[in-house]
């Protein structure tokens, strides 16, 4: 049973939420409003599914970002290998964030045959997402192979982000 020294607490601390929210300037109510309203409320927190393009031409690609601003990556599959990594993401502004990625590459059968630096600048509209940027590829051995751009196009396919 609640006292009625909890509720009166809870009433007083209700008050006084509700008092500060009034007296924020309505223009800053929206401009956070329409933010928040672009990028959603937890930003890119979730599952993205889309496709990925550079130099070598497109494909799928698979992107997971958790609260903590932790990023997990997997890419191509099937016959060709493909893709997997993980880094950070982090905000920066209403709607855009960045993100950083150590992927390794591997072939079919499994054997990592390079890594890939990547490092997107990324914009949110409601549930998509486009980043471009440019990635650093090295063979399995560290020799730099080149830099490439790259560009994303993701759209929100899950709110639980499945890396932990």
């Amino acid at each position: 049973m609640i006292s009625v020294r909890m509720r009166t607490a809870a009433a007083v601390a209700l008050v006084g939420l509700v008092g500060s929210l009034s007296m924020t300037t309505p223009g800053a109510v929206a401009a956070d409003s329409e933010a928040a309203e672009e990028a959603g409320p937890w930003g890119p927190v979730g599952v993205w599914t889309g496709t990925v393009q550079h130099a070598e031409g497109s494909g799928p690609v698979t992107l997971s970002f958790t609260l903590g601003g932790k990023v997990c990556l997997t890419s191509g599959g099937g016959e060709g290998g493909g893709g997997e990594g993980e880094g950070t993401w982090h905000s920066t502004g209403g709607n855009t964030f960045s993100y950083q990625v150590v992927e390794r590459l591997f072939a079919e059968d499994g054997e990592t045959v390079g890594w890939v630096h990547v490092d997107q600048q990324a914009q949110q509209q409601a549930h998509s997402v486009q980043s471009s940027g440019m990635s650093e590829v090295f063979g399995a051995d560290g020799t730099p192979w080149g830099t490439v751009e790259a560009t994303v196009s993701v759209t929100r396919t899950g709110w639980l982000p499945n890396c932990s």
